[in-house]
Parts: C-alpha cells; sequence; structure tokens
C-alpha cells in the first residue's frame, strides 16, 4: 500500500473513529425522540466494525502484529454484539409494548411478566459487547505504549479504564454496574477511543513519518 493509501485508510479510520464516539455519546447524553435515538443506536455498531481494522492498520505500519489484528477482530465481533443487542431490545420493546396496549387489562400484567423475563436476554448481549470491546482496548493498547512518550500516555490511560471498566461488569454480572449501585463506565472507554481517533488522525498525514515515530521497534507484537 502506497503513502497516499495508508494516508487515506488512516484519515478515514479517525473519522470513522470520531463519528462513532460522537454517535455513542449523542445517544447517552443527549435526550431525543425514540426514533432518532433508535438510528443512533443501531448506526453505532457498524461504525465501529467499519473503523476496527484500520486502527489495527495504524499500529502495523511497520509490520504485521498478532496483538494488533486481534484486537481489530473483537472489535468487530463487539460491534456486531452491540447491534443485535440495539435490535433484540427494540424488537422486544415495540411488539411487547404494542400487544400491552392492545391487551385487555386483567392480561397486561401478565403480559408485562414475560416482558420482563425476554428482556434479560439483552444483559447478556449487551455483556458481549462489554467484555470483548474491553479486551480489544487492552490490546490496543499493549501495542500504543511501545510508540512514543505521547502514545505511552494515551495507552496506559487506555488501560486503566479498560480494566475498571471490566472489573465492575464482571463483579456485578450479570446486572449492568449503574443498576447495581455503581457507575457505567462506557462513557470513559468511548471519550479515550475519541482522543486514539484524534490521534491517529493527526498522524494519518504523513504515514512514513508515522513509522518512524510509531513503530520505531522491529520486533512483532
Amino acid at each position: 500500500m502506497s503513502n497516499h493509501e495508508t494516508t487515506k485508510v488512516l484519515r478515514w479510520t479517525g473519522i470513522l473513529g470520531i463519528t462513532a464516539t460522537a454517535v455513542f455519546l449523542a445517544k447517552t447524553f443527549i435526550p431525543m425522540p425514540s426514533f432518532p435515538h433508535l438510528l443512533l443506536c443501531m448506526a453505532f455498531g457498524p461504525l465501529v466494525i467499519a473503523g476496527s481494522p484500520g486502527m489495527a492498520r495504524f499500529l502495523t505500519l511497520r509490520g504485521p502484529s498478532m496483538l494488533a489484528d486481534a484486537a481489530a477482530r473483537f472489535a468487530v465481533i463487539a460491534g456486531a454484539f452491540h447491534l443485535s443487542m440495539v435490535c433484540v431490545q427494540s424488537t422486544t420493546l415495540i411488539i411487547m409494548r404494542q400487544r400491552i396496549a392492545e391487551a385487555e387489562p386483567s392480561a397486561r400484567a401478565a403480559i408485562r411478566q414475560i416482558l420482563d423475563g425476554t428482556f434479560t436476554v439483552q444483559l447478556g448481549l449487551c455483556f458481549c459487547w462489554d467484555l470483548l470491546i474491553g479486551v480489544s482496548t487492552l490490546l490496543f493498547c499493549s501495542i500504543l505504549w511501545r510508540r512514543g512518550p505521547l502514545a505511552a500516555m494515551l495507552a496506559i490511560s487506555g488501560a486503566l479504564v479498560a480494566i475498571i471498566f471490566l472489573a465492575m461488569k464482571l463483579s456485578t454480572y450479570p446486572i449492568p454496574p449503574a443498576e447495581a449501585g455503581l457507575f457505567d463506565l462506557g462513557p470513559g472507554l468511548g471519550a479515550w477511543y475519541l482522543l486514539f481517533s484524534i490521534y491517529i488522525l493527526c498522524n494519518a498525514k504523513q504515514p512514513s513519518k508515522a513509522l518512524a515515530e510509531l513503530a520505531p521497534d522491529r520486533s512483532p507484537a
């Protein structure tokens, strides 16, 4: 791949990462009607899938890395789980709420109990997303920390956030931390990917320079 082609890939990777983070933060914190919110939720997973291979490409400018490739694959699968979670959650809510509204008053309580039972399925899909994106972050950081002082600071901060994120998710499983008396660190992980995406975008203009500065070591990871 030529320098020009590599630059284009890295630029699109940075743009996709920034867009995915913006979508994640918007759907999490900005009140909006249900349909636009659902569209943002559905868009997030595919954006993660589209941007992850480019992040691995950025970390393998000088040579292949099994850890970087594994990180990208974990992130791609995580994005698929997120889309599955959103589709299962939204389909269940839309259909069951419609049936509750159309049911006789005496039957609504029973349908709500069915909804409570089926709704637990999305908790399992959500955990798969959380686990895989947390592991992917750790793997990305395990390569990034070798690429210079600024990259090392970014990698250490990302690893700390990912470790705490995973520890909280595992300690309260299958209940999400926010529902178990803790808090959701997902936005913190999203903020780290925003910084990582900006970092990639800033280094996309001169991939030959990035080869020298970001990958000084020739040893495979």
